[in-house]
């Protein structure tokens, strides 16, 4: 779940990382990275849910949280 609120908190706080990626292109890299079908599903979904204008609810204290 730490993991999830990280993704989300950095999906929020950096759009300009995110914009130009495709779910497709988020699918195939984890696929190549050997992740199991649902994190692969949950990693898509959660792009697909910036995609269209969703926001996240992430715990306080991941919710500055970037990933370098």
């Amino acid at each position: 779940m730490d993991e999830e609120d990280k993704l989300k908190a950095d999906m929020m706080n950096r759009p300009e990382r995110w914009v130009p990626i495709t779910v497709e292109q988020v699918r195939a890299k984890c696929r190549a990275l050997g992740m199991r079908p649902d994190d692969v599903d949950t990693v898509a979904g959660f792009l697909q849910r910036r995609k269209e204008g969703r926001r996240f609810n992430v715990q306080s204290s991941y919710r500055t949280f970037r990933f370098n």
